[in-house]
């Protein structure tokens, strides 16, 4: 039996500002319509592209502990470790991202993430660190 499973990861990338909270309203025929637009179906292909890479290759049975670690490239006004309190918000940054790590078959469904423990910082390098730890 496959007990105590984890992975862990970091995807070197640009974190993207717009997040999933983005969804856009047209009115067709009458009725209004959510619609993603395309920099979002972009951002949903970056992350399915490098997601895909690393997932495992059975997805994680049971409850899930999911670690996030948005880091944002520091520079001179924003030293490494220093907490990220401005936009985007960290809700939405994590809600597109855990979407398409469902997507890639991390698990069979994200109500399985049972605890959570997801921040953003400014860090030397830029990207996400990821941690899946099987309860």
């Amino acid at each position: 039996m496959d007990t105590n499973r984890q992975i862990s990861f970091f995807i070197p990338m640009r974190i993207p500002t717009k997040t999933f909270q983005a969804k856009k309203l047209a009115v067709r025929n009458g009725k209004p319509v959510l619609y993603t637009p395309p920099e979002l179906i972009k951002i949903q292909q970056e992350y399915i592209s490098r997601l895909t890479k690393v997932a495992p290759k059975n997805p994680f049975p049971g409850p899930v502990w999911l670690k996030i670690a948005f880091c944002f490239k520091s520079d001179e006004k924003h030293q490494p470790g220093i907490p990220k309190p401005t936009k985007p918000d960290l809700d939405n940054l994590e809600k597109g991202l855990v979407d398409c790590m469902t997507k890639c078959n991390f698990w069979n469904d994200d109500s399985q993430i049972c605890l959570e423990y997801i921040s953003k910082s400014y860090e030397i390098h830029e990207g996400i660190y990821i941690e899946v730890i099987q309860l």
